[in-house]
């Protein structure tokens, strides 16, 4: 039958070829795990244009992270099949990324297939007219989480809204990040629907040992990140982009018991119309020299103050409940000088001091070095500060947060930085005894606290601020 391109496999295609035949029609995603050189490239190719010949006067989207690095899989791949095939079946346009398919071998017929080759940092409907029949996306693992989101449910998706039995073929690497949406959702669904393949580097046949050696040597070892993701198909977290490279859920997520003494924080990152707020409560157990951050409240970009501080309230209340003798030592705000010493008192009599910002960089190595000793532990029950320090990430430059849907500006590290530079290390046990001490008898302080010299804090008159 026309379109039945299987002889062109090597053996070990075959079975992953036969998967995609003998998937169900309403199963709309198929997923192929594959390790490096096992040939997926060279397998995706030949099914798109397998499928172009089947479908006559439709489209087939060759899709990755973008346009230039998609053509560059995909043109050698097209070249050598345009060798072998029928004279006048293949066309390669003078835009680069587009062939067309010839059914009848008559490149002047006005009805053809096209092939397009895209890129997910485009928008694919503006690449065609044709009905979109299938897609292939190459390569994963480069692609931004919200640029998937955004790329698969506003554009590729609904491309196929038209399609007969259209269908999505993934065929990449694990994406670097555990909590990447193709590993949170995508697979989940495909693994659901029994729509994934996994294959790894030994499974391919194709190599001796002395290039499966030669793997091994280039990855650094079986042990490192880049051979498990790479060539074991393994979901790892990669800390050469993380922002806590050395955070270990392990070691430094637990359920903690509060000591017997202790002074409670509250550390917000406010996030304004932007960015997330994040607000945590934390202590520093004195006795074990461990940072412990032990609640968290979490709110979108631009959430009314009011109900931000009513949540904090209701927040410190729950912790004032557990111990009736304490309060809230102090707190920290990351916001604008006018908000946190004029409209926060004003407003909502809510307290606060500013953070000091030491420089960004050992700010963030600082805590990244607590969790590393174990000397940082995040409670099981705060679920954004666990997906921060697992997931956050560096921009490209590694000098500043990358931001994203899920955890915003890295909101929740930023929180856990200011905490940890600010808290205080004192003997609690001291502070406890002294009756004098305003940050323990007064949990709301009239016109605002400052620090002294002796770490204890007074009220302040607010004069003209500038």
């Amino acid at each position: 039958m026309r379109g039945d391109l299987e002889f062109l496999l090597w053996d070990q295609q075959l079975p992953i070829w036969e998967a995609m035949d003998g998937l169900p029609n309403h199963i709309t995603e198929f997923i192929l795990l594959c390790a490096r050189q096992f040939g997926k490239s060279s397998l995706g190719v030949l099914r798109a244009l397998s499928r172009a010949i089947k479908h006559r006067d439709s489209c087939i989207l060759i899709m990755g992270p973008d346009t230039r690095q998609t053509k560059d899989i995909v043109r050698p791949k097209m070249r050598l099949l345009t060798q072998t095939a029928p004279k006048g079946l293949i066309k390669q346009m003078k835009a680069e990324n587009r062939y067309h398919i010839y059914h009848d071998l008559d490149q002047n017929a006005s009805d053809y297939t096209e092939i397009i080759i895209g890129g997910m940092n485009e928008n694919s409907t503006s690449q065609r007219g044709k009905t979109v029949q299938e897609i292939f996306v190459e390569e994963i693992g480069d692609q931004n989480g919200d640029h998937f989101l955004e790329s698969m449910e506003q554009d590729l998706g609904p491309a196929l809204t038209h399609s007969k039995n259209g269908k999505i073929t993934y065929l990449t690497t694990v994406p670097p990040i555990p909590d990447h949406p193709f590993i949170t959702q995508t697979m989940v669904k495909a693994e659901k629907n029994n729509a994934i393949k996994i294959y790894t580097i030994d499974d391919n046949k194709a190599l001796s040992q002395e290039q499966y050696d030669a793997c091994v040597e280039r990855s650094g070892g079986k042990h490192t990140v880049g051979f498990k993701r790479e060539y074991l198909c393994q979901v790892v977290r990669d800390t050469n982009l993380v922002v806590l490279p050395d955070w270990d859920q392990m070691r430094n997520v637990k359920d903690v018991e509060l000591p017997a003494a202790l002074r409670m924080h509250t550390t917000i990152d406010w996030g304004g119309v932007r960015d997330k707020t994040c607000a945590i409560l934390h202590y520093y157990d004195y006795l074990r020299d461990v940072d412990v951050f032990w609640d968290e409240r979490v709110f979108e970009p631009n959430t009314p103050s009011s109900v931000i501080i009513e949540e904090c309230r209701a927040m410190e209340a729950q912790y004032i409940a557990i111990r009736d003798y304490h309060t809230i030592a102090s707190r920290f705000i990351d916001a604008p000088h006018q908000f946190v010493y004029v409209d926060l008192v004003a407003q909502y009599n809510y307290p606060a001091t500013i953070p000091t910002k030491p420089d960004w960089k050992s700010a963030v190595n600082t805590l990244n070095n607590r969790f590393k000793l174990g000397k940082a532990v995040i409670h099981s029950r705060c679920k954004f500060l666990t997906l921060s320090a697992r997931s956050g990430m560096l921009n490209k430059t590694k000098s500043d947060y990358d931001r994203s849907t899920v955890l915003g500006h890295c909101d929740g590290i930023a929180a856990m930085k200011y905490a940890v530079r600010m808290r205080d290390t004192g003997d609690p046990d001291t502070i406890l005894q002294d009756t004098n001490n305003i940050r323990v008898l007064q949990n709301v302080i009239p016109g605002g606290i400052v620090q002294s010299q002796s770490h204890s804090y007074q009220p302040k008159r607010f004069g003209k601020h500038r």
